[in-house]
């Protein structure tokens, strides 16, 4: 069984990566997309809402987490060194998870952008779900550098399948809010355990000693990921976490919890197609920097947006033309009003889809500085979109109009740019 399966993958080492990570996101997906609709009868657009805010704050503090420091894994000079940036991720990802407990407490307390809807033992939950996530994001760069995407593929369908059954089971059993929360707790330690065992015995050189003087000299030599990756990517979580707060606070938990499974759907296609197109991307690209081959990797980019390009019109068109018809049959009644949220979101979803999966090549070649900047514009668009609704009393959908135009012609702008630093990266290589 395995040799027929192994003989209908792609017979390059790319198409190859690339198929055995989609496959298992595909799985993975498929639990999640197979799930909702019997998630959305057990548990309340609500609940929903809830813990759409809950994931909001989730993913932005996730950013935080390592400072950044798994992305160098992928062009670090060896294996030695690989080791000690993979110890400075760990240490950092358990304090900044510590850290979580006291930010988020305080937004609770204080009522900011409606994170006082989440029960008061939040906090706790968050810290044991950043740490398992944390340190399963290091071992993840570590398998992508020694480019073994099947494991990686076994860990993304742990991660999926104990939070959609755990989900599905405690609301069953009527745990209500408890069940959501505890699922994603489920979800980042299961991903971790498929993981941490399999890696260690890839790794071939005898494991270094604990040096704090390694440690440093590696936060030293990769510091752009902390300096300017890092600053990127909490600007770039504020401006993807935001808008479901801002959502509940101008149009109640309701339509919060419409826009926050809209944006977990795009994360089907999304998930699937761009993150593992971005992570098989970052790795060859990576393998190719190491080599000092840049015109190679100039390439690599522009054949990977075109064919990324094509296959995200798919997804374009289904949710522009479908989901306003199909969403109440398939999510029920209560959930109408998701549909044409994805709809209107959809030009939005295309472009994440692409720019977001090629803008590896910066982390690469370490001109994070460049993502930075985009973020900022990013996270603006998101405040404009905020105050413009507020003063002019916009609708939902209109709401999501401006923020989705906006959006748009802030990736466009993005794109120029990353094509533009390979470019000059390629033509100071061959000189």
């Amino acid at each position: 069984m395995k040799r027929h399966v192994y003989r209908l993958l792609p017979k390059s080492r790319i198409g190859r990566s690339i198929a055995v990570l989609m496959s298992g996101t595909a799985v993975a997906q498929a639990m999640t997309a197979v799930s909702m609709p019997i998630v959305t009868r057990l548990y309340t657009p609500e609940m929903i809402g809830v813990i759409s805010v809950y994931l909001s704050f989730f993913n932005f503090w996730l950013t935080l987490l390592t400072w950044r420091y798994e992305s160098a894994l992928l062009i670090a000079e060896d294996e030695q060194e690989s080791h000690h940036i993979f110890r400075l991720g760990a240490i950092l990802a358990l304090i900044t998870a510590l850290l979580a407990i006291p930010v988020l407490s305080g937004l609770q307390y204080t009522g900011t952008l409606g994170f006082e809807v989440l029960p008061p033992w939040a906090p706790l939950v968050l810290f044991m779900s950043l740490l398992g996530y944390g340190w399963f994001m290091l071992y993840r760069c570590w398998l992508l550098r020694l480019q073994e995407v099947r494991i990686i593929t076994m860990s993304t369908i742990a991660r999926a399948g104990a939070n959609a059954g755990a989900r599905i089971a405690l609301g069953g059993l009527s745990f209500g809010m408890y069940g959501l929360f505890i699922a994603e707790v489920l979800g980042s330690w299961s991903a971790l355990g498929a993981v941490r065992k399999k890696t260690k015995k890839l790794l071939k050189t005898p494991i270094p000693i604990w040096s704090l003087g390694s440690l440093k000299q590696a936060a030293i030599r990769y510091k752009k990921f902390a300096q300017y990756e890092m600053p990127s990517a909490v600007v770039n979580q504020m401006a993807i976490a935001l808008p479901v707060p801002i959502v509940g606070m101008l149009y109640g938990a309701s339509a919060a919890g419409w826009f926050g499974l809209a944006r977990l759907l795009y994360a089907i296609p999304n998930g699937q197609i761009g993150k593992t197109a971005g992570d098989v991307f970052q790795m060859e690209l990576g393998s190719l920097v190491r080599e000092g081959d840049y015109k190679k990797g100039e390439k690599l980019f522009y054949k990977f947006s075109i064919r990324l390009t094509c296959v995200g019109l798919v997804p374009l068109l289904l949710a522009i033309f479908l989901a306003p018809r199909f969403v109440p049959y398939i999510f029920g009644k209560d959930w109408s009003g998701m549909g044409d949220i994805v709809a209107h979101m959809a030009p939005w979803m295309f472009m994440s889809l692409v720019v977001g999966s090629m803008s590896r090549a910066l982390s690469v070649l370490q001109k994070q500085q460049w993502k930075l900047l985009y973020d900022a514009s990013a996270l603006s668009v998101v405040l404009v979109a905020f105050f413009l609704a507020r003063e002019n009393k916009l609708d939902l959908i209109n709401f999501v109009d401006v923020l989705s135009s906006g959006m748009v012609l802030a990736y466009i702008v993005y794109f120029l740019v990353i094509s533009l630093t390979i470019k000059k990266m390629s033509a100071r290589s061959l000189k």
